[in-house]
């Protein structure tokens, strides 16, 4: 690597799961316990459909580099 060069910025394309709408509030509410620690997952309830989102690393530093910003602001 040459100098003033950054190595590119690879990232999986998030991947998305829509669950059949069968799901109460009670089951979203315990598989979202169950997920807790999995925070590279991001779940959406509506009306008994859930999706499940993997979110990528680039989403993850636009993420942690708005927060900073915001957080600069206020």
């Amino acid at each position: 690597m040459t100098l003033g060069t950054h190595p590119k910025l690879t990232a999986l394309p998030e991947q998305r799961l829509m669950l059949p709408r069968s799901m109460t509030w009670e089951q979203f509410k315990a598989l979202d316990l169950l997920l807790e620690y999995t925070r590279s997952v991001r779940l959406s309830y509506l009306d008994g459909y859930v999706e499940i989102m993997t979110l990528s690393s680039k989403h993850e530093i636009i993420k942690y580099l708005m927060a900073g910003m915001l957080g600069q602001f206020f």
